[in-house]
């Protein structure tokens, strides 16, 4: 991610702080960032545990750095709409085997009901794997301390799943989760794969069926969703029973994040397709948002636009991925940009589509750093080319980035004056930079002068010591900007003579400073000794106009 925002903005500096401890770490991650300076921070990060209908720790780490000014992005997901969704789920057939003591989902869609959900999986490799996750409408206690959290106790289950590693969150080997503890977080999780010690991949199009029981004695949901969380692998849940439900989870639809959908760069506007072809796998939004940050239920569900715009991926990146070029998958376009380069790896998902949009940022905070992060998501968002046949949408959101028209609809700045080192001897030169975004004009005063165009640089070489200023002076639609650059010019080192008292000049002293090291070159020589930090080469009083010693180090 950091490769592709250093593309598309190199003078960005950048940070990293890691997501892989736990979904806590990573939300005091997302404050330290802000607190080390970062005023755009993006993530492609999601747990499978995160609440779909709440704000939980994540989302809320989000919101308040967002609160503070940093543009946050955030990757949408790559499980497109592998989820199904019953909003008056019935529970009405007893459990039998290891559901005995339960009654079962009726997964239904219109006249079609069946007490287990048939899903056809892909190959995975070794190592690969999924999530399987049911949440509900109630509410979580994790980042909700005074939450009563649920009172369902739902078991999720997966049969058929032989030859798979079947685990909880915690890796404990189970093929149900058993029912949900009262007072706890409203989700279910299982995670199936392949293990990383297979000697390959799995059978092709394998079915398993996914069985969801609620505890005799407690309450029913008025809610329930099941997600395939398979990163794009492929999943299919039987069409019959499918509701092609929402699956954006967690923090990237959070009030403070702007949440990227991924379209392959080659099916984009510049590159010949008008508009842009969101990827089938890129998170669907749309989901309600029931509780608030603590548990209490809205009186009306809050249904936030995520995904927010969508960003490019299949890029190429000199690590990470895989080569496109490889699988026959060539470019045929005309527009320099969208070459592919076959000799680098390609990255997918949204993943990759959120760093562009990251680095747009990061473009338009350089050009005017006194833009909001409110005023750069809503310009990226108003500006987005739109994608579909209503926008904003839940596939796609507003539509694919547009970054020039972005910057364009920003009101202008003062320009923004770079030196490339604010301290220079007398003598030495520097370069100045400068950009003014949105301005028709431009002129320098100060220690330069004359007209200028609105970005440009220039070397500068002071003719005296002091400080020079140079200031640019720029003028938009709604008036003028100045802005200053100071360059500290230091004088010319002292020069000290050469010669000392008591008749002696420079030669003699020169002199007697060459026989002094000559007779220390033989010491060393003679005891086979090295000072540290010196070549043992030949010293040599050489003279040519005056004496002097010439000394290998």
């Amino acid at each position: 991610m950091l490769q592709i925002v250093h593309d598309v903005a190199p003078g960005a500096a950048l940070a990293f702080y890691t997501a892989a401890n736990s979904e806590a770490d990573f939300a005091n991650g997302i404050g330290a960032l802000a607190t080390a300076g970062a005023t755009v921070i993006a993530d492609d990060v999601g747990y499978y545990d995160e609440p779909f209908f709440q704000d939980g720790i994540l989302a809320q780490a989000v919101d308040a750095v967002a609160a503070k000014g940093v543009a946050y992005f955030s990757a949408a997901g790559n499980d497109g709409h592998l989820s199904y969704e019953d909003t008056a789920p019935s529970f009405s057939t007893p459990g039998t085997g290891a559901n005995a003591g339960e009654t079962l989902l009726s997964f239904t869609n219109g006249a079609n009901s069946a007490t287990a959900l048939p899903v056809t999986l892909p190959a995975l490799a070794p190592g690969e794997f999924m999530g399987l996750i049911v949440e509900w409408d109630q509410p979580y206690v994790t980042g909700a301390p005074g939450s009563p959290g649920t009172t369902s106790g739902i078991d999720l289950c997966v049969t058929g799943a032989s030859g798979y590693t079947v685990m909880n969150l915690d890796g404990s080997a189970m093929t149900c989760t058993g029912p949900t503890p009262a007072g706890s977080d409203a989700h279910e999780v299982l995670i199936l794969g392949n293990p990383a010690n297979a000697s390959g991949k799995t059978p092709r199009n394998v079915v398993v069926n996914l069985v969801v029981g609620l505890a005799n004695g407690t309450p029913a949901p008025g809610r329930i969703k099941l997600v395939v969380a398979d990163d794009g692998a492929g999943s299919v849940i039987d069409a019959t029973y499918a509701t092609n439900s929402p699956t954006l989870q967690g923090h990237p639809g959070a009030t403070g994040a702007a949440a990227v959908a991924a379209a392959f760069f080659p099916r984009t506007p510049l590159c010949g397709t008008s508009p842009a072809v969101v990827e089938s796998y890129s998170a669907q939004g749309g989901e309600p948002i029931l509780f608030d940050t603590t548990g209490t239920r809205l009186s009306t569900p809050e249904v936030r636009q995520k995904p927010d715009f969508t960003g490019p991926d299949g890029v190429n990146t000199s690590f990470f991925g895989f080569s496109i070029a490889k699988y026959g998958i060539k470019d045929a376009s005309s527009v320099a940009q969208c070459e592919d380069n076959p000799t680098y790896l390609n990255f997918f998902g949204t993943s990759a589509a959120t760093p562009h949009a990251a680095g747009a940022a990061a473009l338009i905070r350089q050009a005017n750093p006194a833009v909001t992060a409110t005023q750069i998501l809503q310009s990226l968002r108003s500006t987005a080319e739109a994608m579909g046949t209503a926008t904003p949408n839940y596939a796609s959101g507003y539509g694919f980035l547009q970054v020039e028209a972005a910057m364009a609809s920003l009101p202008a700045a003062a320009p923004v004056l770079n030196l490339t080192s604010n301290t220079v001897t007398l003598g030495e030169s520097t370069t100045l930079s400068w950009l003014a975004v949105n301005s028709t004009s431009c002129t320098a005063s100060g220690s330069w002068s004359g007209a200028q165009p609105p970005s440009g640089s220039q070397s500068v070489k002071p003719t005296a010591p002091g400080t020079s200023s140079y200031t640019l002076t720029c003028t938009d639609a709604a008036g003028s900007h100045s802005s200053s650059a100071d360059l500290k010019v230091q004088a010319l080192p002292a020069t000290q003579p050469l010669g000392s008292g008591g008749g002696g000049g420079a030669l003699e002293a020169l002199t007697l400073v060459g026989l002094s090291v000559l007779a220390l070159a033989r010491l060393l020589r003679a005891s086979r000794v090295q000072l540290p930090g010196f070549v043992r080469e030949p010293l040599r009083l050489r003279k040519s106009g005056q004496a002097r010693t010439t000394l290998s180090a």
